[in-house]
């Protein structure tokens, strides 16, 4: 009986959330059964990471942003040579441009499975407003060119479905869980601060993200600098690397807060940094869930976040940590020091987050729902006719 093969198509080649989904969902499938490849755009260190796992990639050299009609074409057509090449059971989408292409490009090869998984719908958040409904009419189109639509948080689905962008029968929602079991960590903690020079007295405060517009970068500097003039003695931390580092470090030495910022770029140690972290922050603009809460609450850190997309399914208001409204600074700030004075609260929500983290945010858990749900759109009919 040959194995399934499934081929997952992510946009960029970068090392971001969704990137982490995806590899998270390869590595969990059964083994026995499945054969998992990658289709991305050429050249990022998301296809190095993904071979060191043993894992086929195929670079398409076409599908990269910006947006481009003509190179969108070609991206299209270099996906249905490798999808006929390669005889595909499954094709499994995320983000919504890869979602598009992939799942044109499966209706044309003729793939008996295509799912995609609505990681978040950016195009909600500040655009103008023919490019709003313009997406949205294309998200219409392309829901109906697969045969189930995920969604990693109830409210993104309740998005889907408020803009016709979720038929019904198609959804199912399956959170983007974490790998626990890398979370699973005893560290020096003390050791791991003096790594990048942290003082005994000094609290941490961390954003763990893709250094991408839309991560409210600016927003938590702004904060930083309110929270800094209070007299408190905090260290700042910007974890992950992307295009706007330079910016938001010239931005830093602008307020004059660079010597309280520290810019790690990436890091292939997140469990351990976030360790160190006494309130994690994220003040997206836009967020489909927010995983990176998900792994402070697993490591019972408070948190502090913006009251968008997925975020408000997963933290609870003044439980495991506080929400914000998106572009609040000030608020932000407030919140923010109300947790670095108050270790007591700190502990609390902290605790209380790592007590309501549920199986259902766990990559295993994540995975089982997914290969049943692979199982139900290819349907056993077809497992025995075409694998005996």
């Amino acid at each position: 009986m040959r194995k399934i093969k499934v081929l997952y198509v992510h946009t960029l080649p970068v090392i971001s959330g969704s990137s982490a989904i995806v590899l998270l969902t390869m590595r969990g499938l059964p083994k026995t059964e499945y054969e998992p490849h990658l289709a991305t755009a050429s050249d990022g260190p998301f296809i190095e990471q993904t071979r060191s796992f043993g894992f086929v990639v195929h670079e398409i050299p076409h599908m990269q942003n910006p947006i481009n009609p003509w190179k969108d074409l070609l991206a299209v057509v270099e996906l249905v040579r490798l999808m006929k090449r390669e005889r595909f059971d499954i094709v499994h989408s995320c983000n919504s441009r890869a979602g598009i292409l992939a799942r044109v490009a499966a209706q044309i090869a003729g793939v008996p499975g295509v799912i995609h998984t609505v990681m978040g719908y950016a195009f909600l958040y500040d655009v103008p407003c023919i490019t709003k409904w313009f997406y949205i009419l294309i998200e219409r189109i392309a829901a109906h060119l697969c045969h189930k639509l995920i969604f990693i948080s109830l409210p993104m689905m309740k998005w889907g479905k408020k803009y016709n962008m979720a038929p019904e029968g198609k959804t199912v929602l399956i959170y983007s869980g974490i790998d626990e079991k890398g979370f699973d960590i005893k560290i020096d903690i003390d050791k791991k601060r003096e790594e990048f020079g942290i003082k005994p007295d000094e609290l941490v405060v961390g954003l763990v993200s893709k250094l991408w517009k839309g991560k409210g970068h600016i927003d938590f500097l702004n904060a930083a600098r309110i929270v800094l003039n209070s007299g408190i003695k905090a260290r700042f931390m910007i974890i992950g690397e992307g295009y706007m580092r330079e910016k938001l470090e010239k931005h830093a030495r602008e307020i004059e807060i660079d010597k309280s910022c520290i810019f790690t770029g990436f890091r292939g140690d997140i469990p351990e940094v976030t360790s160190i972290l006494d309130v994690s922050v994220l003040p997206s603009h836009w967020e489909g869930m927010g995983r990176v809460l998900l792994e402070a609450m697993y490591l019972a850190k408070p948190v502090v976040a913006t009251d968008v997309g997925g975020i408000p399914d997963i933290v609870k208001d003044n439980e495991t940590g506080f929400l914000v409204k998106v572009g609040d600074v000030g608020g932000l700030a407030d919140k923010i020091l109300q947790l670095l004075k108050d270790g007591d609260l700190r502990e609390r929500m902290g605790a209380l987050g790592k007590k309501h983290f549920k199986k259902e945010y766990t990559s295993s858990w994540m995975c089982q729902q997914i290969v049943n749900l692979y199982r139900e759109v290819l349907s056993w009919n077809y497992y025995k006719k075409d694998r005996m």
